[in-house]
């Protein structure tokens, strides 16, 4: 799907701007990747000490990772780099892969089995953020400004009086 907007040239979104809006996720993912393993946590009447509570503590930290890597995969989907999300894809799964089978079968620590998958998601949740930034760094800096409440004019999608189309 593509928005041409308003078809007049006025104020038309640009794929800047777009791909900048994948940006508004991040402040909103952080708030609900910290708040559901606190939830779990503290109603779940768990120790830091059980591998489980520990797990799921990881497994916020994994899925804070990759929601900073989303606005990085939107952008490369945006424009057409499906090699990038083939290789990143690849490599994070086989590191996660691996990672686990490390955990489970060479340290045989068959009680901590929640802690090899958390460490295999976490690391899958690293090489994708690593790979998806390192190769588009300089978006980077449009999500820093984007993120410290520097250059929200750019963003004219968000007007809901911009009469739009929408072409499949």
């Amino acid at each position: 799907m593509r928005d041409t907007g308003s078809g007049d040239g006025k104020d038309d979104t640009t794929d800047e701007s777009q791909e900048a809006a994948g940006w508004l996720v991040v402040p909103i993912g952080a708030v609900l990747s910290a708040g559901v393993p606190y939830t779990i946590y503290l109603f779940g009447g768990l120790k830091m000490t059980d591998p489980y509570s520990q797990a799921v503590a990881y497994y916020g930290i994994s899925a804070f990772l990759e929601l900073l890597s989303e606005p990085f995969y939107i952008r490369a989907q945006r424009r057409s780099h499906f090699r990038l999300r083939l290789a990143a894809e690849t490599f994070a799964t086989l590191s996660r892969s691996l990672v686990t089978y490390y955990f489970i079968v060479v340290q045989e620590t068959s009680s901590k089995v929640p802690l090899a998958f958390a460490f295999g998601q976490l690391t899958y949740s690293l090489c994708i953020l690593m790979i998806y930034a390192g190769v588009q760094l300089e978006f980077t800096k449009v999500g820093v400004k984007l993120l410290m409440c520097k250059g929200m004019s750019r963003w004219s999608f968000l007007n809901p009086k911009q009469q739009r189309t929408f072409q499949w």
